[in-house]
């Protein structure tokens, strides 16, 4: 029997529960989970592309927005809440939903949610150092 068979079809991590704050809850004050979900590769690799943006005062020149990619990353990579959702923007007064993410969390728990993506998604520190050396050059 070959080893191929292995790689077909690999076992994906399912979905996560996550309490990234207390500030979050249901209407009987028990807080509330974000769902979570893991960015696969394909998907990093686009939401990378979308990070490339011109530079300020430089033609034609381009660079890595590591904090926007961050902000896909996270869009992404959540389930429940629906980020994208237009009620839930318009509740916050943005029309987007990378501009939401700022308005809705607090720094800490932002960082708490992307980290709890990240791991899901199979990324290290060392490799997201990598993905934004990489991103950069």
């Amino acid at each position: 029997m070959s080893t191929l068979s292995a790689f077909l079809h690999p076992a994906m991590p399912e979905d996560q529960e996550v309490f990234i704050s207390d500030r979050f809850k249901d209407e009987n004050g028990r807080p509330v989970p974000f769902v979570i979900r893991p960015v696969t590769e394909e998907e990093s690799s686009a939401i990378r592309r979308q990070a490339v943006v011109p530079k300020r005062d430089r033609r034609g020149e381009k660079e890595f927005d590591a904090n926007r990619y961050t902000r896909l990353f996270v869009i992404a990579g959540t389930v429940q809440p629906d980020l994208k959702a237009a009620d839930l923007c318009e509740a916050y007064g943005v029309v987007d939903p990378e501009l939401l993410l700022g308005k809705m969390l607090l720094a800490g728990e932002f960082a708490k949610l992307s980290e709890a993506i990240s791991k899901l998604s199979g990324i290290t520190e060392e490799a997201a150092d990598a993905v934004r050396s990489e991103a950069k050059n």
